[in-house]
């Protein structure tokens, strides 16, 4: 039996990590094929987050792999799924319950619902009105056409602590969201 891509088994580890009673997969790998892109300085940092979740697969995985694979993997874009994932994980690390297991289907499920794309459960055709819709969110997202409360943003939040989350970068907008929604 032939086994995947490192490409795939990389993908299907980190779908793994979010996977809960919903099937997203179709969705998450839609995202997977959209490289991220920022225009606040500081969201570059979500690139070296993405490329520290690569690492932490290779570490995690039982395959050896070639040098060849390994670069095949290591050194394409970032995706939106992967920051996503990252934005997951940290959530998941700021309000985890360390007797509970993770929380991160949940935190997957709430930003797709506040980019209102929780709808694109299971096998959805992926008709040109659904990867319209798909594309317009993830595009309002990336280029930050949200307003400036973050609604449409996957984070919007009541009282922005920064001003206009607009130009805050990804890293504060879900602090500030964390801390609005998840008060202490």
């Amino acid at each position: 039996m032939p086994r995947y891509s490192i490409n795939d088994e990389y993908f299907l580890w980190l779908y793994a990590i979010v996977n809960g009673q919903k099937d997203y997969s179709k969705l998450a790998s839609y995202f997977h094929g959209i490289p991220f892109r920022w225009t606040i300085e500081n969201d570059s940092n979500r690139l070296l987050d993405g490329y520290a979740l690569r690492e932490k697969f290779l570490q995690d995985s039982h395959i050896r792999y070639s040098d060849t694979e390994k670069e095949s993997l290591l050194y394409h874009s970032v995706s939106f799924f992967e920051v996503v994932m990252v934005l997951c994980d940290r959530m998941e690390f700021q309000l985890a319950d360390l007797e509970s297991p993770s929380k991160h289907h949940i935190w997957f499920e709430e930003l797709l619902g506040n980019i209102q794309l929780d709808v694109y459960v299971g096998d959805f055709r992926m008709t040109r009105r659904n990867q319209e819709a798909i594309d317009y969110s993830i595009n309002v997202v990336l280029d930050r056409t949200y307003d400036p409360y973050g609604n449409g943003s996957l984070f919007p939040i009541i009282r922005p602590n920064h001003g206009d989350v607009r130009t805050v970068e990804l890293w504060y907008q879900l602090e500030n969201y964390l801390e609005e929604r998840y008060p202490v």
